[in-house]
Formats: C-alpha cells, structure tokens, sequence
C-alpha cells in the first residue's frame, strides 16, 4: 500500500521537491505490477447519465468525459425531457424569513414596528403571505445599508430545495426501460437545483445514490467568484464520487481522494480531483467480479 500511496501523491501533487522524493521512494519498490494502480478498462459496461434542464453544460460534459477516463468505462449521456419533480421542495428562503420576523416581534413591540410596516403599505397580517414577507425582507436590507448584489447573494444561499430521494425515484421511473439492459450498471441524473435528504435535519447534499441510481447536484459549486475551471473541478470530484456508488465501490477513507465524503464547499475544495489506490483497487475488484 506504501507504494500505492506514493503514486497517488505523485499524480495529486504539482510540489517539485515533494515530486522528487517520491520518485527516490520509489526506486526501493521492485517487481510491482503497473496494474495495480490502474483501473483496468471495462468499456462493456455503460453509466448512464442524463443531465435535467438548465445543468451547466460544461460541467456536465467534463463529469461524462473523467468518468470515462477514471473507470475506463461506458459513459452514455442524455438529457433528460422532464423538469425535477417538486413534491416536498422546502423554501429554505421563506424559513430564514419567517423566523427572522418572528424574532423581530420578540424584541420589539407592534407599535415599534408598525410604522415601518406602514411605509411599505403592510400590516402585520399581511406578513402571512409569502410575496409580502419577501417585501418586508428586502425593506429591512435596504434600511440596514446592503445594496441589490448583497440580496441576490441572500436569495441564492437560500433556495428553494429539492428532495433528492424524490428525484432518485424519478430518475428510475424514468430510465425503468434502460436498466433491463445489463450492460448499464446505473443512472448518475445531474441537477442545477439545491438538493437535501427530505429531512429537516439536513441542510443539504451535494449527491445522494440509492439502488443503481444517484443524482448529483451543481447547484453549491456554482458561486459567483468560481470561474469555470473551478465549478468543473468541483463537479467532477462530485461525479466520481456518484459514480464509484454506482459500480459498488465503498465511500472512500482516504483523505484527498476526490471521492472522499465532504461537507462543505471548502472541504470539497481541497480535494484532489483524482481517485485514490484504495478506490482504483476496489474498482478492479468490481470489474473482476463482472467477467
């Protein structure tokens, strides 16, 4: 494994020094076999990946292309006819509204917040709809200094959210016919949209896999600063991610491994956009058991 780890720094790393030692590490390894730190091709069996409307063309393209390269497999994509089903999206936006409401009338008396009210032509009852509540929000912005940049940034962290359970259940209706093939191992589905669990204790996920099926979601890796590069590497550490779930490979262990579990956008930052020897020898193990 000593050796595996070092040719794994040694196609993650771009340090001269560290790239130099790696090299003399090595020439203390004979007679290892090429093969164990490559996955060995099984272009005979085929994900398929379908893309929803409005997923970032670029992105989507590149999670087909490593997907090939990295699992020397099939990848066939399309896009899907169907917008994502919205049975039990949550407005994360509306949430965050509501309780800052809520908190404003615990600290303040009616009397205090009514003239404010009033300026905008609402009443407290009308904080009962949604598109008034909007309006209250973006008044208290533009009384608190932020500027229309600052509130679209607002709306963007808070957008409405999709069950990705859900979306897996469409995803297999919809490719119900394709998986009777058995040369298509699974379905990777990818999304522009925000995606969670469907629980409330989770504030959301970049992928999710259930049963030959995964979706994928760009929506946190599309940020305003992220030039394209970025947002594609991001997307493709998710894609390899789904598709080791879909060829039956375990979540991986080792830290930096694009297909190691993270958090956050920063975590999944720092990763390298590469699989590990522990995900390339578990890959070939798979691909045994399919001769």
């Amino acid at each position: 494994e000593a050796f595996q780890r070092i040719q794994y720094i040694l196609g993650a790393c771009s340090n001269a020094s560290i790239i130099r030692r790696c090299n003399e590490l090595l020439e203390n390894f004979v007679n290892i076999p090429l093969e164990t730190t490559t996955v060995q091709p099984m272009y005979s069996k085929s994900i398929l990946l379908l893309v929803f409307p409005d997923a970032h063309e670029l992105a989507t393209d590149a999670v087909a292309e490593r997907i090939r390269q990295d699992f020397k497999l099939s990848v066939i994509k399309e896009p899907i006819g169907i917008i994502e089903d919205a049975e039990h999206t949550r407005d994360t936006r509306d949430e965050y509204i509501r309780e800052y409401i809520t908190q404003l009338y615990r600290e303040h008396s009616e009397e205090k917040l009514a003239p404010f009210l009033q300026a905008i032509g609402l009443t407290k009852d009308d904080l009962k709809e949604k598109k008034n509540r909007v309006l209250f929000m973006q008044q208290v912005f533009i009384q608190l200094g932020y500027d229309r940049k600052d509130w679209e940034d607002f709306s963007r962290s808070y957008s409405t959210q999709y069950d990705a359970n859900i979306l897996i259940r469409q995803v297999r209706q919809y490719a119900k016919q394709k998986l009777t093939d058995p040369n298509i191992i699974g379905v990777l589905a990818v999304t522009s949209k925000d995606i969670y669990s469907g629980t409330d204790d989770n504030n959301f996920l970049f992928g999710l896999y259930d049963r030959h099926i995964a979706v994928m979601s760009l929506n946190r890796f599309i940020t305003p600063e992220a030039k394209n590069s970025v947002i594609i590497n991001r997307a493709v550490m998710q894609g390899l991610a789904s598709a080791g779930h879909l060829i039956g490979i375990p979540r991986c262990s080792i830290t930096g491994c694009a297909r190691a579990y993270a958090h956050s956008l920063a975590e999944q930052d720092a990763k390298q956009p590469h699989l590990c020897f522990e995900c390339i020898r578990n890959t070939n193990e798979v691909y045994q058991s399919f001769d």
